[in-house]
């Protein structure tokens, strides 16, 4: 029983009939309601294999194949690397600090996360004081 069927018993209820509408309702509702739910890996194996051989449509193999189109399954093109590169020149470079302790030129980020206060090259004896 689909979702056309419940609607059309539900539009052509009698008051007698609830209960039957009722049950009708409440198994829809229950397969809707797996959400959330994972399948054991036995389960999607049935599932597959099921699936498995079954003929498509030549409309569906149309749909199939005009999904594919104009997706790349290899190498970018020179072209593409080209234009790649180009627009790598013209990037805003990030700014650089050096460390204090190693004197590694690096971008803010790894700055904060590696060095300064946790830079390796740092002596054990060295408390800064944060401010």
């Amino acid at each position: 029983m689909n979702l056309n069927d419940i609607n059309a018993a539900i539009a052509a209820a009698t008051p007698l009939d609830n209960n039957l509408i009722r049950e009708d309702v409440k198994r829809w509702n229950h397969q809707v309601k797996n959400v959330g739910s994972t399948r054991s890996m036995e389960t999607r194996l049935k599932m597959s294999l099921s699936a498995k051989g079954k003929p498509k449509s030549a409309e569906h193999r149309q749909k199939l194949s005009d999904a594919k189109i104009g997706v790349s399954l290899g190498e970018k093109s020179e072209e593409t690397k080209a234009r790649m590169r180009e627009s790598w020149k013209l990037r805003k470079p990030r700014e650089t600090f050096a460390c204090v302790h190693c004197g590694v030129e690096v971008v803010k980020s790894n700055l904060n996360r590696w060095h300064n206060d946790n830079c390796k090259q740092k002596p054990k004896g060295d408390v800064d004081a944060k401010t």
